[in-house]
């Protein structure tokens, strides 16, 4: 009981008056200041805000870090996970761990969990460390500047909300804390507010942020006015006022700085690619580097305080050196030209896939770049690092050789991969070729959006790579929902097109919504699949556009991966050590998980 006590007061009294701020400027990722400090000290100057904000960024950019540590490979078990797979279009892969281990198998969902624990106690580590920066930033005695309270207050306040939407998407109601709590104020009566509630408080910060905030950032990595925006177009959605959520979309896609990358740019751009992926190279993919369609892009930095440890490639990625092509694990080797080891945490589904399909029109020449050979991992090319000396191409009726072709997904269903050079047998080539309820078994098509290693580091666990979080385009479908919403369907394909156009895909006619709202809300579910596949908190997007039990329906349809879902697992359960140490009001708990 002293332990979970302990833990709560972490938590939830965040004793954050004496804290370790980490600077995670792009230009200079080092403690500042380098030592411990009071809040008393700190937040009296503009510089002490800006070092607290240092300190929140980097405790947001732990959703792409990993929740535990073993000798063996450094930082592991990606929290996105959990918001990410589990869900229609991204099933469990075929190496489980951490969270993935509940979306591969839901009957783990439960509140002695340790790594849902952790989850929880991050997000409030998060709301304490914005709490306390709204508070301070009260004291009238600080000499603010022109401008400077208000986007310091932006930038916490839109931090908080940030935080209480990954709770309340995965926990529903829970405890709403607006205030800095200190030692002198700790409670063991907490309620569980409504979700309804708590969205309240967080329109009310977004819009703060949304009035406060810079359109482009102050710094790589800071929050701009067009993530509030964005946030506020999700958030009316969610609460069923289109209207609200198409007025703030609009105030993003119109008004800021912001367009779709519809043509090549930056190094590189004369060799084969798409205008689609140019965005997810990381030298390419902030504002500074010609990135017009980022709201947010977060950064890391490999061995340097604060830097942080980006699991997104890891997990994300297969782990292909330990497929057994033509019997040979080992047969691919790692590099960095193909992005490094991922783990096959993640398998995108069949399902998924074939949306691709739907979204092409071959013989008029459209094929949607967003499933092309450089959005997703259909083959490898053999080169001098790999081991296929004395094995036979069956293609080919000959020795394996350089520059020979290894196509994804040819024998899926067996351990032995014995035809990886028939391309007319690749599922990643043909995705209806591929099986229903597999696991990717290391040899499975992937996104390559986030498939790049630190180099010289192609079996590590960690990247360090800036990686865009929100994005233009994510606005753009947010519309388009609203329209249709609305009754506008032609304005909502016109939205999508946009999408298709810069993709090279098939148009969109008003005919294909259906005759439904819930036909018209699939057909835009499948779209974001296509345009954010490993992006977005599918999670969240299935439960805020019909609730438990659509999340339910499109999940147990299309992910045939991952098992035993239950309607009680749209939410996660309270961890129980939370409940115990709530110690003069019981705290109730999710229901199904009692």
């Amino acid at each position: 009981m002293l332990k979970d006590m302990k833990k709560i007061k972490n938590v939830f009294v965040a004793i954050v008056s004496v804290t370790c701020l980490i600077s995670c400027s792009k230009e200079r990722l080092v403690e500042s200041p380098p030592n411990f400090i009071t809040a008393d000290v700190l937040y009296t100057t503009v510089e002490g805000f800006d070092a607290g904000l240092n300190g929140l960024y980097a405790s947001v950019r732990d959703e792409r870090n990993g929740l535990n540590y073993t000798s063996g490979f450094g930082t592991i078990d990606l929290r996105a996970a959990i918001m990410i797979t589990g869900t229609d279009n991204i099933g469990a892969g075929s190496n489980t761990g951490g969270l993935s281990t509940i979306t591969a198998d839901w009957t783990k969902n439960t509140p002695a969990d340790p790594n849902i624990d952790k989850l929880f106690l991050w997000l409030y580590k998060v709301v304490s460390a914005a709490n306390t920066i709204i508070t301070r930033a009260e004291n009238p005695v600080i000499k603010w500047g022109a401008g400077n309270k208000e986007r310091v207050l932006g930038e916490a306040r839109t931090v908080r909300a940030w935080a209480y939407r990954h709770l309340t998407y995965l926990w529903g109601d829970v405890p709403l804390l607006t205030e800095e709590v200190s030692g002198e104020n700790i409670r063991t009566d907490l309620v569980r507010e409504k979700v309804a509630t708590i969205r309240r408080v967080m329109i009310e910060d977004f819009k703060y942020g949304a009035e406060n905030l810079p359109w482009s950032p102050t710094k790589a990595g800071r929050l701009t006015r067009g993530v509030a925006q964005t946030y506020l177009s999700e958030i009316y959605l969610a609460v069923g006022k289109p209207d609200s959520a198409l007025f703030w979309a609009n105030e993003c896609i119109t008004k800021g700085p912001y367009s779709l990358v519809k043509t090549r740019y930056g190094a590189g751009s004369d060799q084969p690619g798409v205008a689609f992926m140019d965005m997810f190279n990381p030298g390419k993919t902030n504002i500074s580097d010609g990135n017009t369609e980022a709201l947010w892009v977060m950064q890391w930095e490999r061995n340097a305080i604060g830097g942080g440890e980006n699991l997104m490639r890891h997990e994300t990625t297969m782990r292909y050196p330990n497929a057994r092509y033509v019997n040979r694990v080992g047969f691919l080797t790692a590099t960095d030209a193909r992005g490094g080891r991922g783990w096959s945490r993640q398998t995108i589904t069949k399902q998924a896939l074939l949306w691709y399909t739907a979204s092409s029109d071959v013989p008029a020449g459209k094929v949607d770049q967003r499933s092309s050979e450089f959005a997703l991992r259909k083959y490898f090319i053999l080169g001098a690092d790999d081991n296929f000396a004395g094995l036979t191409n069956t293609a080919t009726k000959a020795p394996w050789k350089l520059g020979d072709t290894v196509w994804l997904a040819t024998g899926i269903s067996r351990s032995i991969i014995a035809d990886p050079g028939m391309k007319s047998k690749s599922g990643a080539v043909n995705f209806s070729l591929l099986p229903d309820g597999t696991a990717n078994n290391n040899d499975w098509p992937y996104s390559l959006k986030f498939a790049y290693n630190d180099a010289g580091f192609a079996n590590t666990t960690e990247s360090h790579q800036d990686q865009i979080y929100m994005r233009l385009a994510e606005t753009i479908l947010l519309r388009a929902e609203a329209k249709g919403r609305l009754g506008n369907l032609p304005g909502a394909a016109d939205d999508i097109n946009l999408l298709r156009d810069r993709a090279n895909a098939k148009r969109v006619i008003v005919s294909n919504f259906g005759a439904t709202l819930t036909t018209f809300l699939d057909y835009i579910l499948d779209e974001r699949s296509r345009e954010l596949l490993v992006e977005e908190h599918r999670r969240y997007t299935l439960l805020r556009m019909g609730g438990a039990s659509f999340f339910y329906r499109r999940t147990n349809t299309f992910n045939t991966i991952s098992k035993n879902l239950a309607l009680r697992d749209t939410l996660l359960p309270i961890p129980q050590s939370v409940i115990d140490a709530n110690l003069t009001l019981k705290m109730p708990q999710n229901p199904g998980f009692n």
